[in-house]
């Protein structure tokens, strides 16, 4: 009779494909044969060392057995496979280091309520554990232990060589997932432009809702791409402080950091502004270069709370070791634009990129129609002020001309440093008397404001428009000139256009 039972049960659990459906058919065949109200199988979990709630009968999270996963500690799993037997409840409370150890880990369930714990042990490694509720009063006998041990042995190399084969399938779909990852954020220097397919890839593994990527530098937090299906939180190319964030905290750790609940228990600022959002979980995993330094941070994040264990957060850590060299390129390549494009003194955009911008949108108006304006303007005194107090004090005019315009104008318009102390500004779809006024707002902001000690300095503007003062990206800046040099032959610190051209 034991011998049949014992080749029924394992030749209906190897019948089954899928180490869950094989836990399943354990279970339910051991409680119908013992009289068992309640059993749990745990096994093996994804990292190979902890064990986790495989399958429970009855399956209903009411089930008490279900908190045995994560209260088992690894001293009790440890204690246990030096066990290498079945033990009773009484037998584990007789053990006053079990005792201990059951006690501090598992708090729902107390070792009275504990029948049998059947160890499964293959190769004499301990794969898993079958944990009985006690049965009635008077518990398991000898017989029942011996053949329940029985069983666990027979199904015990089967169902590990199933989590292997499943483990394997994982591990083959992750690094599947990884290289692909990889692909898509190589496959253009500009990572946000390829930052959604990057996640389109992550989310066939990890749960993702929002997502970011940062880096730290001298100026804060730098955000460099983003993903969302949630609405905004942060945009691509912010800046925002380092100081109290998720991602100064992994740098400064280098280990990641996971908010398993924002509405039980949040650690950041930042936090509120994602629960309004709908997010309830959120990983934070540092990206380290080869040398150990953190740089930056990949945060991902989800509506689900508790989205993130620690199998998505040791993947995740995979995918940051491999995109880390392609984000350290990718901002080299900016660093390196930016210098070929922008004016180091003042942080505007340079004569280069203004002529380019220019036949762009010559380009794009004479597609799409309508018309923009070009404005050029000149510090009034700026020479006097170099001979005077030196050319530290005019760069620093400049510098502060620079500021001052990027404050002064939309942000669709574009301001650049023309050359020397002359300036410009690129108004897209603006026709000639909104570009006055423009003007108008500019020099009187730089009137007020532009100061060398006591001394106000002051600036002249000459304006053109596209059709009206040519078609060529040569003949609107050269008309723009000429209307500069007019307004400073009417004595300066004016706004100058010449009607008679139009």
């Amino acid at each position: 009779m034991g011998n049949q039972l014992i080749s029924d049960i394992a030749a209906g659990v190897y019948s089954l494909f899928g180490l869950q459906e094989q836990g399943k058919s354990l279970v339910s065949h051991v409680a119908r044969a013992f009289n068992c109200k309640r059993i749990c199988l745990l096994f093996l979990d994804g990292n190979g060392e902890d064990l986790s709630v495989l399958c429970c009968r009855p399956a209903v999270k009411s089930n008490p057995l279900y908190s045995l996963g994560p209260g088992m500690n690894k001293a009790f799993i440890q204690r246990l496979i030096q066990e290498k037997k079945p033990l009773t409840g009484e037998n584990l409370a007789e053990k006053k280091a079990l005792k201990r150890l059951w006690q501090e880990g598992v708090k729902e369930v107390t070792l009275d309520k504990v029948g049998l714990f059947v160890p499964l042990l293959s190769r004499d490694l301990l794969v898993g554990v079958m944990v009985l509720e006690q049965k009635d009063s008077n518990g398991f006998s000898y017989e029942d232990i011996s053949l329940i041990s029985d069983i666990a042995d027979n199904v015990a190399s089967g169902m590990e060589k199933e989590y292997l084969r499943e483990q394997l399938s994982v591990s083959e779909e992750e690094l599947s997932v990884l290289n692909r990852c990889i692909a898509v954020i190589t496959s253009n220097l500009d990572i946000q432009e390829v930052y959604s397919g990057f996640i389109t890839e992550l989310k066939t593994l990890v749960d993702i809702d929002w997502a970011a990527l940062t880096i730290v530098d001298s100026e804060g937090l730098n955000i460099i791409g983003t993903y969302s299906e949630i609405g905004s939180i942060w945009e691509a190319g912010e800046r925002l402080p380092v100081e109290g964030s998720a991602t100064q905290r992994v740098v400064a750790s280098k280990i990641p950091l996971v908010e398993p609940d924002l509405k039980k228990e949040s650690l950041f600022i930042t936090d509120a502004e994602r629960l309004e959002k709908g997010i309830r979980s959120l990983a934070c995993i540092p990206l380290l270069m080869k040398e150990n330094e953190a740089i930056g941070s990949l945060i991902v994040a989800a509506r689900r709370p508790d989205s993130y264990g620690e199998k998505q957060v040791n993947f995740l850590q995979r995918v940051a070791l491999q995109i880390v060299m392609p984000v350290v390129n990718a901002q080299l390549y900016y660093k390196i634009l930016k210098q070929a494009r922008f004016d180091e003194l003042t942080g505007l955009l340079n004569r280069r990129s203004m002529d380019g911008l220019i036949v762009n949108e010559i380009n794009r108006h004479t597609r799409y129609g309508g018309v923009f304006s070009l404005i050029i303007f000149d510090l009034d005194s700026l020479k006097s002020i170099n001979d005077r107090f030196g050319h530290l004090a005019g760069d620093e005019l400049l510098a502060m001309t620079g500021s001052i315009l990027r404050e002064s104008i939309r942000k669709s318009d574009q301001a650049f440093r023309y050359g020397g102390d002359e300036f410009a500004i690129l108004l897209p779809n603006t026709p000639i008397n909104a570009a006055i006024r423009v003007s108008e707002r500019v020099r009187k902001h730089l009137e007020s404001r532009l100061k060398n000690g006591d001394v106000n300095i002051t600036a002249s503007f000459g304006l053109a428009s596209w059709p009206d003062n040519g078609t060529e990206a040569s003949e609107v800046m050269a008309a723009a000139d000429e209307a500069l040099y007019q307004a400073k032959r009417e004595g300066g610190n004016r706004s100058y256009y010449d009607t008679s051209l139009h």
